[in-house]
């Protein structure tokens, strides 16, 4: 598994190294390889988290998309390595079908009667031909007594792309390790 620090992953993606520990404090991105633990021992990070730095640069800067919606983005894409992903959603990081002929939908709603809302992650596939169809139908109301009254769709298997291939990401070897190997480790 690669190894990175924050100064190699902000020297590849053009990003003050302050920028990188903000992201990781605020939890948006979680080291993968060495969580801090103590004075002097630095964070490690692998590929997966220098696309994952891209994918916030991407959508933080691009995108004007709040970090702390950032932070609720990542926490569902990670849930597959903590057992909690419904199927559909596993190995989006490594599947090079999303942004292809699959998509994950990020979707952001906000209800009328709370101005609350809610977060959604969607796994959507490409019919031959077609593009992806029905996006009106996707947000529902939390309840019967609210309305939605509005809601952006992130196409995060395209800014994943993108991501890639700014930061020059390849996972498949990453992939390939053990789950032991790739877990996810909390800071």
């Amino acid at each position: 598994m690669l190894e990175l620090t924050k100064r190699e992953i902000a020297e590849k993606l053009n990003l003050p190294i302050r920028t990188i520990q903000l992201w990781t404090d605020q939890g948006i991105v979680f080291p993968d390889v060495r969580a801090a633990s103590g004075k002097g021992i630095a964070r490690l990070y692998s590929e997966r988290n220098l696309l994952e730095f891209a994918m916030v640069k991407i959508l933080a800067k691009d995108y004007n998309i709040k970090l702390t919606q950032l932070q609720s983005m990542f926490l569902l894409l990670r849930q597959d390595d903590l057992g909690e992903t419904p199927s559909g959603f596993k190995d989006f990081y490594t599947d090079p079908s999303y942004g292809n002929s699959k998509e994950m939908l990020y979707v952001m709603s906000i209800n009328a009667s709370s101005m609350g809302g809610g977060n959604q992650l969607i796994v959507m596939t490409k019919e031959k031909g077609k593009d992806f169809a029905g996006l009106e139908n996707l947000v529902q109301p939390f309840s019967e007594t609210e309305a939605v009254i509005g809601f952006s769709i992130l196409f995060i298997g395209r800014i994943k792309k993108q991501a890639m291939e700014m930061a020059g990401v390849n996972l498949d070897n990453w992939a390939n390790e053990t789950p032991e190997k790739r877990s996810i480790q909390s800071s």
